[in-house]
Protein backbone atom coordinates (compact mmCIF):
# COMPACT_ATOMS: atom_id res chain seq x y z
CA UNK A 1 0.00 0.00 0.00
CA UNK A 2 2.84 2.59 -1.26
CA UNK A 3 2.04 5.79 0.31
CA UNK A 4 -0.67 4.85 3.10
CA UNK A 5 0.56 4.91 6.91
CA UNK A 6 -1.39 4.63 9.76
CA UNK A 7 -1.67 5.04 13.39
CA UNK A 8 -3.33 3.94 16.25
CA UNK A 9 -3.27 5.94 19.71
CA UNK A 10 -0.24 7.45 18.15
CA UNK A 11 1.32 3.84 17.68
CA UNK A 12 2.25 2.82 14.26
CA UNK A 13 -0.55 0.22 12.60
CA UNK A 14 -0.25 -2.51 9.52
CA UNK A 15 -2.65 -1.33 7.04
CA UNK A 16 -4.53 -4.51 5.32
CA UNK A 17 -6.18 -4.19 2.36
CA UNK A 18 -10.04 -4.64 2.68
CA UNK A 19 -12.48 -5.64 -0.41
CA UNK A 20 -10.68 -4.50 -3.47
CA UNK A 21 -9.51 -0.72 -3.16
CA UNK A 22 -10.29 -0.43 0.79
CA UNK A 23 -7.74 -0.25 3.57
CA UNK A 24 -8.08 -1.64 7.20
CA UNK A 25 -6.53 -1.53 10.26
CA UNK A 26 -7.15 -4.14 12.74
CA UNK A 27 -8.21 -2.55 16.42
CA UNK A 28 -8.80 -4.13 19.61
CA UNK A 29 -12.34 -3.40 21.12
CA UNK A 30 -12.57 -0.17 22.88
CA UNK A 31 -12.18 3.36 21.74
CA UNK A 32 -9.19 4.23 19.76
CA UNK A 33 -7.26 7.16 17.82
CA UNK A 34 -7.39 6.05 14.31
CA UNK A 35 -4.67 8.22 11.78
CA UNK A 36 -4.51 7.29 8.50
CA UNK A 37 -2.46 9.94 6.16
CA UNK A 38 -1.42 9.14 2.20
CA UNK A 39 1.92 11.03 0.96
CA UNK A 40 2.07 10.71 -2.67
CA UNK A 41 5.32 8.44 -3.21
CA UNK A 42 7.93 10.88 -5.61
CA UNK A 43 5.37 14.18 -5.12
CA UNK A 44 9.07 15.74 -3.62
CA UNK A 45 11.17 14.60 -5.96
CA UNK A 46 8.91 15.66 -8.89
CA UNK A 47 8.62 18.65 -7.48
CA UNK A 48 12.51 19.16 -6.96
CA UNK A 49 12.37 18.47 -11.22
CA UNK A 50 10.18 20.79 -11.93
CA UNK A 51 11.68 23.59 -10.00
CA UNK A 52 14.81 22.71 -11.47
CA UNK A 53 13.52 23.24 -15.01
CA UNK A 54 11.70 26.54 -14.04
CA UNK A 55 15.41 27.92 -12.75
CA UNK A 56 16.70 26.49 -15.90
CA UNK A 57 14.57 28.05 -18.23
CA UNK A 58 14.69 31.45 -16.59
CA UNK A 59 18.43 31.32 -16.78
CA UNK A 60 18.71 30.38 -20.45
CA UNK A 61 16.18 33.35 -21.01
CA UNK A 62 18.52 35.90 -18.92
CA UNK A 63 21.42 34.77 -20.88
CA UNK A 64 19.49 35.38 -24.43
CA UNK A 65 18.67 38.56 -22.67
CA UNK A 66 21.95 39.80 -22.27
CA UNK A 67 23.04 38.23 -25.15
CA UNK A 68 20.59 40.61 -27.39
CA UNK A 69 21.87 43.46 -25.32
CA UNK A 70 25.12 42.67 -25.95
CA UNK A 71 24.89 42.64 -29.92
CA UNK A 72 22.66 45.91 -29.62
CA UNK A 73 25.37 48.18 -28.05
Amino acid sequence: MAGWEATVNGDAATILRADLAWRAVVLPAGEHAVRLTFRQPGLMAGAGCSAGGVVLALGLQVMGWRRRQGDAL
